[in-house]
């Protein structure tokens, strides 16, 4: 009965019809693919099965149209992928103006008094961090083998977190230390020791756990923002559920969905504590995701969403 008592009081006084808007990626090649801008639809489906909407930012919007979206929205996802931070001048990339820039904006929102979250899954995650810290040491390059499973050593910080202090949050936790429910995929990260040097990033963010690349290479797994509602992980939870590649470990487990659909609804309820909306459901519809199929595309990811815009 005590775990029906807590179900019940979490979702009084919360926005119940959340949205999610999830930045869509300048395609450069990244996927033989016939789009200007995609997004894998594992990230849409996750957020939809914690009970949200979804809203593409697709980047190559207007920066008004961006930002109006994002003031509308009850929080932000910014997805895994392949981008460049810096452009070969040491000027910053497209893709790193346009993230920080919401980041920003997010971050003056909270400021000013709204409960506004933010997730970044790997790449996402990655420039969670640059855009506190815009240098090249930042992030680093840690070669590893792609796309296989790892397991998280967990930081003092977590014990406090927000994010180990939700529901079944002990399981989770025994999860990822004892069993590869945790997929990673990438080429480059966080170092831990980032955390001892970095003052902005101290400032910024609590590291919550590590995790090492089959060459031994220590780095950052998942962080927690001190002062603003921002979090991130460096493995992809939503890959668990939604996508299966056989030449990948994938894990597919009872325990590793667990942990999957644990961050996703965990994400979801923080975008509960904020009550932005559109104007009116047909607005909000104008720009939802409804208004686009994902394609079938049978390989890394198995489905995209694709903007021309």
């Amino acid at each position: 009965m005590k775990w029906v008592a807590v179900l019940l009081t979490l979702g009084w006084g919360l926005e119940t019809r959340p949205v999610v808007g999830i930045l869509a990626l300048l395609n450069e090649g990244d996927y033989n693919i016939t789009g200007s801008t995609f997004l894998n639809a594992a990230y849409v489906k996750w957020v939809e099965m914690a009970g949200a909407r979804v809203v593409p930012l697709i980047i190559t919007q207007p920066w008004d149209v961006l930002q109006y979206q994002v003031e509308h929205l009850n929080g932000v996802l910014f997805t895994g992928g392949a981008k460049n931070f810096l452009n070969a001048d040491g000027t910053l990339s497209f893709y790193a103006q346009t993230t920080c820039a919401i980041f920003n904006l997010v971050k003056s929102l909270n400021d000013q008094g709204t409960y506004y979250p933010i997730w970044g899954t790997c790449l996402g995650f990655q420039v969670m961090h640059f855009c506190v810290s815009p240098v090249r040491k930042t992030i680093q390059y840690m070669p590893d083998t792609p796309g296989h499973s790892a397991l998280s050593v967990f930081t003092a910080s977590a014990s406090s977190s927000r994010i180990f202090n939700f529901l079944s949050a002990p399981v989770i936790k025994f999860l990822m230390t004892s069993d590869n429910v945790t997929f990673v995929s990438h080429n480059a990260g966080v170092p831990a020791q980032a955390y001892d040097t970095n003052t902005k990033l101290k400032e910024m963010y609590m590291s919550l756990s590590t995790m090492k690349t089959l060459h031994g290479v220590e780095y950052v797994g998942l962080i927690e923002g001190i002062k603003y509602p921002f979090y991130g992980s460096q493995f992809h939870p939503e890959v668990n559920v939604f996508e299966w590649w056989p030449e990948r470990e994938v894990p597919h487990s009872l325990g590793a969905i667990a942990v999957s659909t644990y961050f996703a609804n965990f994400f979801i309820e923080e975008t509960r504590k904020n009550s932005n909306k559109f104007d009116s459901e047909e607005e909000l519809q104008k720009y939802s995701i409804y208004n686009w199929t994902p394609h079938y595309w049978n390989q890394l990811p198995v489905q995209v969403y694709l903007f021309n815009h």
